[in-house]
């Protein structure tokens, strides 16, 4: 199987996953940065031994890598945390829609700090991404603080955004797995003296439900996604991973009771194409 192939496959697993991520929000009953302060401390060893296991500990090779490993470990801090933050004060689609403005974000400048080419086509692609969320929130805007939430959601997705294309930078340099760890790490001492005293207080229930997102979304799926991009742009990985909201949607349906209307049907119709037409032109 080509590596590309192989990525497609490794990006929608990992989308599948992480979309259950948002209903964690709201399950748990904490803060959002003690959510992922217990997510992060709960991650960092897993990742750490399947680090020493694999053999994929790794010296930084530079500097310049040890900045950027830095600077994406606050920003996927930043993403995490406003991402619950949002969820916890509109709903799980307000905060799922506003943080899957980032393919867009990403498309307009991932060609400003790489070497991938501006495409009108990706540009296109993501506005009509943006145009199915549009739609899809429609069933939603009364729910929760719309304003806030969306604002939330759209600093997460900044985050996200610029955290995917320094990865794009340095992914071939390091194991997924270990980059993972590296960040996952940097979340946890950032969050500790904020964090640690309210996570340890907190219920049996909400510390069982923080260690379960932990370990499937940080541990699982987000190294999955960080190994998808070693041959996709992190456009492409963007607008794929767009079929996350879908996912979420559904998820939040299911578990939460949250409606499904018209607007759902029609814009989870033009995410999952899109998001299907670039998984086409990727593997071609």
């Amino acid at each position: 199987m080509q590596e590309s192939s192989k990525n497609l496959i490794i990006i929608n697993v990992a989308s599948f996953v992480m979309s259950f991520s948002a209903l964690f929000a709201q399950w748990i009953s904490l803060e959002s940065y003690s959510i992922i302060f217990g997510r992060s401390l709960t991650a960092t060893p897993l990742l750490i031994l399947a680090c020493l296991v694999m053999g994929v500990v790794q010296k930084i090779q530079s500097k310049t890598h040890g900045i950027l490993i830095f600077i994406s470990g606050i920003l996927i801090t930043s993403h995490w945390v406003f991402f619950y933050m949002a969820i916890q004060v509109s709903s799980v689609a307000i905060g799922v829609i506003s943080l899957f403005s980032y393919p867009l974000i990403t498309s307009l400048i991932e060609p400003m700090f790489t070497r991938v080419k501006f495409q009108l086509r990706t540009v296109i692609s993501s506005l009509i991404l943006v145009l199915g969320i549009g739609i899809l929130s429609g069933h939603n805007l009364a729910q929760g603080s719309l304003v806030l939430g969306i604002g939330l959601g759209i600093i997460a997705a900044l985050s996200f955004a610029i955290r995917n294309i320094i990865m794009k930078k340095i992914v071939h340099s390091y194991s997924p797995v270990w980059l993972m760890c590296l960040q996952t790490a940097l979340s946890l001492v950032i969050l500790t003296p904020f964090s640690m005293t309210s996570f340890f207080n907190a219920s049996s229930q909400n510390i069982l439900l923080t260690i379960s997102v932990g370990v499937v979304v940080i541990a699982f799926a987000h190294t999955l996604f960080v190994q998808s991009m070693r041959t996709l742009s992190a456009t492409s990985v963007g607008i794929i991973a767009s079929l996350q909201l879908v996912y979420s949607v559904l998820s939040s349906w299911y578990f939460l009771n949250e409606p499904i209307s018209i607007h759902i049907i029609i814009g989870g119709f033009l995410i999952m194409t899109v998001a299907i037409l670039e998984q086409f032109k990727t593997n071609t």
